[in-house]
């Protein structure tokens, strides 16, 4: 495997800390709203690198954090007043919704901030002991990025343009403001009932030193690969690297693994414009998780809805490609001939498919070229069939299908994850095959429509008519 480093812009060849093992941590929701289609890109691009490293047999073991405390949530609580849990927890489930959704596999842990306090004490405690925090005058308690010199190594910006003395007490800022930040926010009025009464007083977390607190818990330090979204990079993961390496002493993550903006119609997406765009304005996720595939994560990615319309009829391809070999094999079952191989060239076509997907993947994580490799496989395929339909065996067509499905582990389009028909469909089909036996062709056509209206696909090939679901 290699794969570009954030911390070196450069890619690298990918060693593990310890051996066939990979440990990551990509930073998750914070559960005040839907999730849009951006901040899902991020969550499948990182669901692609697991599934790839477990495609190449490493274990993984997968931290994705759920920030159930910041600035926003707490604004918004007191605006809808109700609690901070009651609040919380209904955009957690939409957030577990909406992966699901798009076939994202759970991670191991997804530890809550809020369940988290001790551990952000413990840290902010070791980091006031080493003289790299200090407590203000309000009780509050900030990070002095003077006192960390590696401060800026990940997204390359200076000290030299640190304002002295100057704290910033909000969660999200940008370059311009390179001032210490807080790791404590010592209670006031506007934080309502969001408070916690601890050893270093009274108050709640900053965002930054969440994730610092429950990667070290569930993964330690340091670990192989910290992920996110590129607006990530500066403050929050400039200030993990500086919470964490300056408790510790030690290296954070070895790689950092960061997903490039997707925009709307070449638009940043933003409430101003009214261009949000989020799961439930999608009627097909896996077209959309397609879409995320099409376009390599470090390059930004254009959303507009005819090429999010063009990933629908390229899925639809994909599945009757998938769907026809598998009656291929069906057809052939029981006429199967120990006396048969594998036909040379269809071995060769999909050997060279499986060896080039691969070379694909370790090269810093190509899915574009993986993808346009699939649609390569069924396209030199389909011509065989389409010559004479009956030259592919039963080997031929099960050789097929496994490639099919070995590597839709890693695109996880369910190809070939075919889903029940529904009795009454089923029956119509009946009815279907019995007119066109009886050459009763206007009333197949009748029936074949009755079908398509119920959202279901009529296809006739050389193995029979088949009826898989619309997408």
């Amino acid at each position: 495997m290699r794969l570009y480093n954030t911390l070196t812009n450069k890619i690298e060849d990918f060693k593990e800390i310890e051996e066939n093992k990979v440990k990551i941590y990509c930073c998750g929701p914070t559960v005040y709203d839907y999730p849009h289609i951006g901040n899902l890109r991020t969550f499948c691009a990182v669901d692609f690198l697991i599934r790839t490293f477990e495609y190449f047999n490493y274990d993984v073991l997968y931290v994705m954090n759920i920030t159930d405390v910041d600035d926003k949530i707490i604004k918004n609580v007191l605006e809808q007043k109700i609690s901070l849990k009651e609040y919380t927890l209904k955009y957690e489930k939409i957030f577990f919704e909406s992966i699901e959704k798009l076939n994202i596999r759970k991670a191991n842990h997804y530890p809550r901030a809020t369940e988290h306090i001790n551990e952000m004490i413990e840290i902010i405690k070791k980091l006031l002991e080493k003289g790299v925090a200090y407590k203000a005058e309000d009780g509050s308690i900030y990070y002095s990025i003077s006192k960390f010199k590696d401060y800026g190594k990940l997204s390359k910006i200076k000290i030299e343009n640190l304002k002295a003395g100057v704290r910033v007490n909000v969660d999200e800022y940008d370059k311009e403001n390179l001032v210490d930040f807080a790791l404590w926010k010592a209670y006031n009025e506007n934080d309502g009932d969001v408070y916690w009464e601890t050893e270093i007083g009274k108050g709640r977390p900053g965002w930054h030193i969440e994730c610092s607190a429950m990667n070290r818990k569930y993964l330690n330090q340091p670990f192989d690969i910290h992920a996110g979204g590129i607006d990530l990079i500066f403050p929050h993961h400039e200030n993990e690297i500086a919470q964490s390496e300056g408790a510790f002493e030690t290296t954070l993550a070895n790689y950092w693994f960061h997903v490039n903006h997707l925009i709307v119609e070449g638009q940043k997406m933003s409430k101003s414009l009214k261009n949000i765009i989020t799961i439930k304005d999608i009627d097909n996720s896996l077209a959309l998780r397609l879409l995320y595939l099409q376009t390599h994560y470090r390059n930004k990615l254009n959303f507009t809805f005819e090429n999010y319309n063009g990933s629908k009829t390229a899925l639809n391809s994909l599945l009757a490609f998938s769907n026809n070999i598998f009656d291929i094999m069906t057809y052939f079952h029981f006429q199967k001939n120990e006396n048969i191989s594998i036909n040379s060239n269809i071995k060769q076509i999909v050997d060279t498919y499986i060896q080039e997907f691969e070379l694909s993947l370790k090269d810093d994580l190509n899915t574009p070229k993986a993808i346009s490799l699939l649609f390569e496989l069924m396209n030199s395929i389909n011509t065989i069939i389409n010559k004479n339909p009956k030259q592919i065996n039963y080997f031929d067509a099960e050789y097929i299908f496994n490639s099919i499905k070995r590597t839709d582990e890693v695109f996880g389009l369910k190809l070939t994850e075919f889903e029940k028909i529904p009795d009454e469909i089923k029956d119509l089909m009946l009815k279907r095959n019995e007119f066109r036996k009886n050459k009763q062709y206007e009333q197949a056509d009748i029936i074949r429509n009755e079908i398509l209206n119920r959202g279901y696909i009529v296809e006739d090939t050389a193995w029979g008519s088949r009826v898989r679901k619309k997408i």
